[in-house]
């Protein structure tokens, strides 16, 4: 029987690079998604909106791709590896039945929430639908956090970063008590690229035979989306979100020996020169460029 795998699973959780490695070793058995309908899945509305499955169903591009899906399952299975459909759950259970599989996958909430910082989440500048339509907060029906109503405007853009890790594998755990006939893995990102256990693990649950070729691109950078930012990431500021710590203990995440310095390498933008380096650089240039002339 083929089936039907979705993940469930914040951004910046490494689905890029799960999609490109299953695209690259078992197209011949398997077709494998990224986000394919992007932020059309609508989760800020559609969350715990259990008598609105009817709706969510009949929007044209759900509609649409959910009946290429079946299409593809009459001759291989479908992964789709992306974040934006993990409130999707309720009407995946209606649609597929016994085809259906979830994977929950997780990536340290720290790394998470500075991640999206970079990428605009909980800003102004962010200009696209993806806080209409995407990203969660309190005053959302279907968001169990509601205690931040009161706080939200006073949070840091990484702290709001951290309250959407949390709603999203709140979610994720209760899926998993929710619907407990339906096969659920859940997964450490960190765990994948330290291969091979936890992709054996993973393919085994897809029913695929493990290929070692999978591993390969272990250390290889997929992300297109990879960015920096100029707004602070004070990282101990998880230590005010008793959830967000509660949960991520649960999944056995360490958060109070974060390397801080190793994250401010890594998604802090690197400050303009000056316009007096600038110039002295522009000389050397030019000083250059005449002394190879010559």
């Amino acid at each position: 029987m083929t089936t039907a795998t979705f993940f469930i699973a914040t951004a910046r959780s490494g689905t890029q690079w799960l999609a490109d490695a299953f695209r690259r070793v078992y197209q011949d058995v398997l077709v494998t998604e990224h986000e394919p309908i992007r932020y059309a899945y609508r989760p800020k509305t559609f969350l715990r909106a259990h008598d609105r499955l009817d709706e969510l169903r009949a929007l044209p591009e759900v509609s649409e791709h959910l009946q290429d899906i079946h299409g593809i399952l009459e001759s291989k299975s479908y992964v789709e590896v992306g974040f934006p459909c993990y409130a999707m759950a309720p009407l995946l259970v209606r649609e597929f039945g016994e085809r259906l599989r979830f994977v929950h996958l997780l990536r340290h909430p720290v790394r998470v929430a500075a991640s999206v910082v970079t990428h605009g989440w909980y800003q102004a500048h962010r200009t696209d639908t993806l806080h209409a339509d995407l990203a969660p907060d309190p005053m959302d029906p279907g968001v169990v956090q509601t205690g931040y109503r009161d706080r939200w405007d006073d949070l840091s853009a990484y702290e709001k970063g951290l309250f959407y890790w949390t709603e999203v594998h709140l979610y994720g755990r209760e899926v998993h008590e929710t619907y407990p006939d339906v096969p659920l893995l859940t997964l450490k990102f960190e765990d994948i690229v330290n291969p091979p256990a936890a992709l054996q693990r993973l393919t085994r649950f897809l029913d695929l035979d493990y290929r070692v070729e999978l591993a390969d691109g272990v250390g290889t950078r997929v992300d297109r989306y990879q960015q920096t930012t100029s707004v602070p990431i004070e990282w101990s500021e998880i230590a005010g979100h008793d959830v967000t710590l509660e949960l991520a203990r649960e999944f056995g995440y360490d958060t109070e020996s974060v390397d801080g310095r190793q994250l401010t390498r890594r998604y802090a933008a690197k400050p303009e020169p000056s316009l007096f380096v600038r110039g002295i650089r522009k000389l050397g240039r030019l000083v250059r460029a005449r002394l190879s002339s010559r």
